[in-house]
């Protein structure tokens, strides 16, 4: 069947999405096998785990030419569709953006969702859809 992976950034403990820490309310990381003494658990947000129910994720360093490189081979290999949410420009600054990658891939659907859109006074915001709404 159909698979929706999401690259996240990179960053161990406390890196990934920031809406992994929007709360509370959280959940343990793990709270099938949470050990309610242990207080170090990373906890994430009820709102980072409905938002990606059943999606798997893997992260890439992008400001790395290595990182770069494996999400232009993904883009080219496998995938289907790219979403991503930077603020506008970041993708192309990056060599990322749908001009950089479609040649590689002709059929690729790539949507572009940022918090203000792509131009006028808040385009450069950072904005997720709990701050807009």
């Amino acid at each position: 069947g159909d698979r929706l992976w999401a690259a996240r950034r990179g960053g161990g403990v406390g890196g990934g999405d920031d809406s992994r820490r929007f709360g509370p309310p959280f959940l343990p990381l793990d709270f099938h096998h949470h050990d309610p003494e242990n207080i170090e658990d990373e906890r994430l947000s009820t709102y980072y785990l409905s938002i990606n129910r059943n999606k798997r994720s893997f992260a890439l360093d992008l400001s790395h030419e290595k990182g770069r490189q494996i999400a232009k081979d993904l883009a080219k290999n496998w995938a289907d569709v790219i979403v991503e949410n930077f603020k506008p420009g970041t993708m192309k600054k990056m060599g990322l953006d749908y001009e950089d990658l479609k040649d590689d891939n002709p059929g690729l659907v790539y949507c572009s969702i940022s918090g203000y859109g792509p131009d006028g006074p808040w385009s450069k915001l950072p904005g997720y859809d709990v701050v807009i709404a």
